[in-house]
Parts: C-alpha cells; structure tokens; sequence
C-alpha cells in the first residue's frame, strides 16, 4: 500500500532518463523522475547530477512534432469527459472498498443509498480532478498548464450557465476544487500528506461516519481513526489512479486555441 507523497510523484512526477554504466561496459537506461533523483542527491546515495549521463530531450521533441495537433479547449473538454466516466465506472468499487462487502462487514458506515448518491459521486469526481490538476503542472507545466486549468474552469463554474440553478451548480463545483487545492497546497507546505489532507475534506463532505481517537487531555483534541483515514486513501488511490496527462501527451502534441 502506498499512501505517501511518493506515490504522486511517481505518477505525476517530471520524468528524466538515466544512462548509467553497468561493470559489463554496456548501458542500462532508467526512467525516474526528477523529484527522485534530488532526493537521492541530497541523500549521498548517487552522485552529483553532472556524473550521470542524462539522455538529452531532442529525440523527444523530434517524434513530439509529427504527433496529431489537439487544442487546449477540446483537450479540457476531452478530459472532464473521460475522467467523469472512469470516476462514475469506478464509483461501486470504490463503496464496496470502502464497506468491504466481500467480508460482509462495513469497516466504513455508509448509508443504506450511498451507491446511488449522485451528489457523493460527484463530490469525489472534484477530488479526483484537483489531484488531475497538479498532475497538469507536472507534465505540462508553466503557461500551458495554467491555460488548461482555466478551460477546465469554465466548463464546470458558471460562465456558461443557461439558468440560475446551473449558475449555482458551476460556483459550487470551482469553489470546491479551489478549496481541495488550497488543501492539497498547506499539506505539502506543511510537509504532510495530500492525498490524505484532502480525504479528510472529503469524509466530512461525503457525510461519512469515521471513528475519531482523542490526542492529549484535552476533550476537543479529536481526531479521524488513522486506519480509517488509510482505507480511505487507499480506496481512492486503488480506484481513481489515473495518468491520464501522461499518455494524453504521449498522443498528441497540445497547442493553444
């Protein structure tokens, strides 16, 4: 089970191809990602960088050029599609993880319609698209990246609502995100789990009935059951794991509007 930082980054990460040479005198190529590699850096167990041989990205940007052009706007519409239909594929394996029906015990409590609760459904779909959206930092990065997220903006907020209702719909589905961002952001200032921070968002969200255990003396130092806080986070990662950017990049070479 993996629940820490390292699992985002080994999805999300910047990746960069290492040549290192083998006793044999032949060359074995390693894919990490940058993160990784100055981590091990900082840690004494490689090398500093300017001793590995880092495969340069020209080849990389040759065979980018002939891929098919897609633009940013139908991108981001292309993205919200798919990731609303794996979110809602995912979403009866994600309830039996959480209640562990194959045991027939809830290690959960869920109520008795939670399979059908469209407005839970749709709750962990903004959860998902918020990690989705570091993941676009990531792989895309810089200016690029910040056009996307706008166009992902405004096809869920409001801008192009045609009632009220809709208008309201759209300013609850971006404040939302904004504040699983913002969340996502504090924990790793703070050094802390995100995935984990935004899970605890997410319970009180979903209207989860989670166990707490009291830290210290004081009566109001509560806290959510560690171990429900990891099934959770596992549920999440085991279900919704998605590098979508990764293989849509990999595809298709992006270009503004």
């Amino acid at each position: 089970m993996q629940t820490s930082v390292g699992f985002w980054d080994a999805i999300f990460g910047r990746k960069v191809t290492m040549e290192l040479p083998m006793p044999d005198g032949s060359i074995k190529r390693l894919e990490v990602t940058k993160r990784w590699l100055a981590e091990m850096e900082r840690e004494g167990k490689l090398g500093p960088v300017e001793s590995v041989q880092q495969v340069s990205d020209e080849k990389t940007q040759a065979a980018a050029a002939s891929l098919p052009i897609i633009t940013e706007p139908v991108l981001a519409c292309q993205f919200l599609n798919e990731l609303l239909k794996h979110v809602s594929a995912g979403w009866p394996s994600f309830v039996r993880k959480l209640s562990n029906q194959q045991l027939g015990i809830n290690l959960i409590p869920l109520q008795a319609d939670f399979l059908n609760d469209n407005r839970a459904k749709y709750e962990l779909f903004l959860l998902i698209l918020t990690g989705e959206l570091q993941a676009i930092k990531n792989v895309l990065g810089g200016p690029q990246a910040e056009r996307i997220r706008r166009y992902i903006f405004l096809i869920i907020g409001p801008e192009g609502a045609k009632s009220p209702s809709e208008k309201e719909f759209g300013k609850y589905a971006v404040n939302r995100v904004i504040s699983y961002e913002k969340t996502w952001l504090k924990a790793l200032s703070e050094r802390e789990n995100p995935s984990t921070a935004m899970n605890v968002l997410l319970i009180a969200r979903l209207g989860l009935e989670l166990d707490t255990v009291r830290l210290g003396q004081k009566p109001d130092n509560q806290f959510y059951s560690p171990i429900d806080l990891l099934l959770l986070d596992e549920a999440v990662i085991q279900t919704f794991a998605l590098p979508w950017w990764k293989g849509i990049k990999a595809k298709f070479r992006i270009v503004p509007s």
